[in-house]
Order: C-alpha cells, then structure tokens, then sequence
C-alpha cells in the first residue's frame, strides 16, 4: 500500500475515483434532503386524506343513527301507542320491538337501541325485547346530565362496557312522551377505526368535547388533556400540530365532526415518517463505502498490473537521465508491459554504447556551447514571466503588460538565435539590459542596477549569453531572497589589452572561503552536466579566447559577490 501512495499515477486514480464517489454523494444527499420535506408533506397529506374520509363515514354512520332517533320520537303509531289506554292490544308492541330490530341489523356500525314509553312506562329494546319501568324508575337514574341529542361516551351496565350514547327526546321534559335512546359499543368503534391502518405504533382515537375517548386496540402514550385543549381551542375544523410527550415527537392530526361533537385523530412518532428517508441514506453510505473499497481495490489491482511496471519504468528513466545507462529493470510480467520494460533495458543499453562511442569520445565545443544555449531558456523562468503578463491583463494594467511582453520578446529573440552564436559586446549587455528589467518588475522595489560600456569595446565579439548568466547568479542567489532592496553593477572596460567586465551585486554575499571553493571547481570541464551555469561560462571564454581567458568569483566585502571575465584583446574573434 505504501508503494501505492508513493505513485503519482495512483494517487491521481484514487483522487479522481473518490472525487467522482463525492459529487454522487452530494448530490444524492442534496435529492435526499430537498425530498425529506416532499416526503413529510406526502405522508401526512395521505394521513390528513385518510383520517377525513374515516371521520366522514363515522360522521355519516352516526348521522344516520341520529336520524333513526328523531324518527322514532316522532314516530305517530309510537305516539299513539304511549298515549293509548292501558289495555291496548300487545302485539303492537311487537311490532314495535320488531321495528327495532330491523333497525338494529341493517345499519353497518352495529348498536343498541331503545325506545322509551314513559306514559306506558314501558321499555322496548333492539336487544331485550320489551321490559316494563318500575313506577319509582326515574329516567335520569339512566341518562347523564347532558343536552338534547349529543353524542358522549358513558359507561353503559346494558353493555358492562364503555359505549358512545346518543338520546332523543321530542321535548326538554324526558318525564313525559316518548325517548328514543342509542348505544354503540366501544367495540364497534374500535372495529371502524381500524379500517385507517397506521404502521409503526400510531394510535386512532375519537373524542368528545370533555375528553372521553375511544381508542384504536395499537396505541401509544401521550398527554390526552393536553392534545384536548390544543384541539378545542383550535378555530379549524383540521388541522396538525406537534406534541412532544417523554422525548418522543409526535405528530398529531385531527377532523372536527361539528355535527355531532366528535373530533377523530390520530397520533404517531414524527421519526416514522423520517424512517424510509433514513434507510434510503443508510443505503446510499453503504454503497459510498462499498464504492471506495472498489475503488481502493481496483486502484491496487491497476498497480499492480499497470501502474507498477509504468513506475518502473519512469524510475528507470529517473536514472536514465542522470547518466545511469547500466540500469536494468527486472520482471516477469507476461502481457505488454513486458515489451515496455523489454524495450527500455534494450534502449539504455544502446544508449549506453553509443554515450562511450560518440558522447564521450567526439564532446566539443560546438556541442557544449548548443547545450549551454539551450539551458538558458529556463522555463520556469518564462512561466512567471507569462504569470506576470497574465496577472496585469487580469488588473487590466495593459501598461505592465506590454511592457514585460516588450522586454520579454526582446529576451528571447536574442537568447534563441540558432545562426548567431557571436555578438557584440554591445548587443550582450543590452540583453542584459532586457533581462534585469524582467527581474525588476517581477520583483518591484528590490533591484537596482547600471551598465557602463566603454564605447570602444563596444563592437568587440563574444560569445552570446556570456555575461547574462553570472547577472542571473547575482539575482537569484545573490539577491531574490533579500527583504530589502540590492544594486547590481555591471561594467566593461580596456585594461592592458584585456577586457575586463564586472559583475558586481551588495546582496547576501559569500565568504572567502566559498569563493576559493568555486574557483577551484572551475577548473573541471563540466560542459555535459546540467545547473553548471559559472564552469560553462568560464570554459566557453578559454576555448573562444585561449588560457588566459576565464572568469573568477571574489568575495565583496562587507557583503555582496564579484564576478570577474577576462578576455585578451588581441585574440581576434
């Protein structure tokens, strides 16, 4: 694995691998989060949808229970039998008791109904039969203390359970007439409530005004006084609203029924609706996880099959450019790659004959002065420059712009004229002139600089790029690294037939010491190795102008680095 890392290749394989995994997983979790809220709404639209159209059929089922209760009471053969003598005939009252019973079959939410004949103090019911009233039965021994037809839930020694009564009376006196009563066993509800089915612990309840209510048989904790009020205190019919109760959120919607003073609702954990959107995210990291352990393991099984031997073979040129033509790369690969490395062992070992035949044997000086021409262009060195260019056009300074396009153009129409290796002295330092004006505006504030030339050695031939390279030296090592600003000096003159030119910097400086160590390397002909600028320089000047031509490095005191040529003048170009 560590070998993997160490692969540029492999690093890219993987980042580009997992940069891809990323944006799917973004943008999944952003679909994920805009569709939480979509599926809220859904939810509980569905819940909202259900929960009316239930609340309708109970509202329409105890409707119809109401109505039979007003027919009853107004009922003219029941009235007139309460008002009849006492002696009527009784199979009237049969009729009457077979009236309930068909009325007790045909309605879907099965209940108890009674017909009350106080004057007869008779009692006809839809389950019993008929029954007489003791004459010290009180009717409101039997009814709570409630309004004219409203539905309550009570509970009922008839049923021995818990049931939703309705009465009706045809006037406020229930001590006289005819009472049609109504009772619907808890069981009923409950078996009507659980036609609205709500998965993971939601509980269906109806209740009335005063908090008596039925529940569905899967229900779930919570504060019914509290979920009261905020629903009887509510203006609207429906509604939803949240209810934390024990640190569970729970959500809470409701309908109304004005008509019969009932309300149907419905509560469940606010987290079932989130449950689906949760597994989906679940789902979703899963596969982001499975995909990056794909991607590791493929990435491992490229390397292995792909990136290893490219590598090898990059190593191989690592060392193949440092003069190693012995390498060999070893491997028992079977498929193409083999070819590749095959090659390249083959192709070293041919470079490293014709190094000994050719590069080695036949080195001259035409060879040195191309390599060293060609080392001027320094690319990182044209990169900043076009940098600048680009950050002025960016600052709309076309002014910095086409003045380092300027100087710029001038440096490299002179540095890269293949047919002019020899110029004039002249035409050397005005390059110079070109190449610290690039320096000064990559580096505003720090450099200073002066030419003198004397005019009469300013037509003398020397070889291009002679002098620009030590003005380099005196920039880059001497001076870049520098907070404060530096000068550079640069002189050529006549001194008993030698010419002598001076670069001269007050920057960071070298000692005694390092300038005695550079001088004896110059002495080592070093024209096939590259980052050698001063021992190219210097042996290009010995073998233009004879021995006694050369550059010297000095120390400055108290700070700064000299650089010295000397040419004699009566060595003719």
């Amino acid at each position: 694995m560590r070998h993997i890392l160490r692969s540029s290749l492999s690093k890219k394989l993987i980042i580009n691998f997992l940069i891809v995994i990323i944006i799917i997983t973004l943008i999944n979790l952003w679909v994920s989060y805009t569709n939480v809220g979509l599926v809220k709404k859904e939810v509980l639209d569905s819940y909202s949808n259900s929960l009316h159209l239930l609340s309708e059929e109970l509202n329409n089922l105890l409707l119809d229970k109401e109505t039979v209760a007003k027919q009853l009471v107004y009922d003219d053969d029941i009235l007139a039998l309460n008002q009849s003598p006492q002696n009527k005939v009784s199979w009237e009252y049969m009729e009457l008791y077979k009236k309930l019973k068909f009325i007790h079959g045909t309605n879907a939410l099965q209940s108890h109904i009674m017909v009350f004949l106080y004057n007869k103090k008779l009692l006809f019911s839809s389950i019993y039969g008929t029954d007489y009233i003791d004459e010290t039965y009180n009717f409101n021994n039997f009814f709570d203390a409630r309004k004219n037809s409203q539905w309550i839930y009570k509970y009922s020694n008839l049923e021995d359970n818990y049931v939703l009564s309705y009465y009706k009376a045809p006037f406020h006196n229930t001590q006289t007439g005819v009472l049609a009563y109504i009772e619907i066993n808890v069981d009923e509800i409950q078996k009507l409530l659980g036609n609205l089915s709500i998965k993971d612990s939601g509980t269906i309840f109806l209740t009335d005004e005063k908090g008596f209510s039925v529940f569905s048989k899967q229900q779930i904790p919570f504060d019914k006084q509290s979920v009261l009020d905020t629903i009887n205190n509510s203006n609207n019919n429906t509604g939803i609203f949240n209810h934390k109760y024990d640190n569970t959120q729970l959500k809470i919607i409701y309908n109304k029924m004005p008509t019969t003073n009932l309300t149907l609702a419905m509560a469940f954990p606010v987290e079932n609706i989130m449950k689906p959107i949760k597994q989906s995210q679940t789902l979703l990291f899963i596969i982001v996880g499975l995909s990056i352990l794909l991607a590791v393991g493929f990435t491992m099984f490229s390397y292995r099959k792909v990136l290893h031997p490219i590598n090898q073979l990059v190593e191989g040129m690592r060392e193949a450019s440092k003069g190693n033509f012995k390498i060999q790369l070893e491997h028992n690969y079977k498929h193409e790659t083999a070819f590749m490395l095959d090659q390249f062992n083959l192709m070293v070992n041919e470079i490293d004959s014709l190094v000994k035949e050719v590069y080695e044997n036949k080195l001259n000086y035409h060879q040195s002065q191309l390599k060293l021409l060609q080392s001027q262009i320094n690319p990182h060195f044209l990169y900043n420059c076009l940098n600048f260019i680009y950050q002025m056009s960016v600052l709309e300074d076309t002014e910095g712009a086409a003045e380092m396009s300027l100087y710029l153009g001038k440096y490299f129409r002179f540095a890269t004229k293949s047919d002019q290796n020899l110029v004039t002295l002249k035409e050397e330092l005005d390059n110079i002139h070109s190449y610290v004006k690039i320096q000064q505006m990559r580096y505003p504030g720090k450099i200073n600089y002066s030419i003198d030339l004397e005019p009469r050695i300013a037509d003398f031939i020397v070889p291009r790029l002679i002098i620009q390279p030590l003005v380099e030296n005196a920039i880059i090592h001497g001076m870049e690294t520098l907070t404060n600003s530096a000068n550079i000096y640069i002189s050529a003159s006549l001194e008993d037939k030698m010419i002598i030119v001076i670069v001269e910097d007050d920057g960071r400086g070298i000692t005694k010491e390092q300038a005695g160590q550079i001088n004896n390397t110059l002495d080592e002909m070093r024209l096939d190795k590259s980052g050698h600028a001063l021992n190219n320089t210097h042996w290009r000047l010995k073998l233009k102008f004879g021995e006694e031509a050369g550059l010297r490095i000095e120390s400055r005191q108290p700070k700064g680095t000299i650089a010295k040529i000397t040419i004699p003048i009566d060595k003719e170009c």
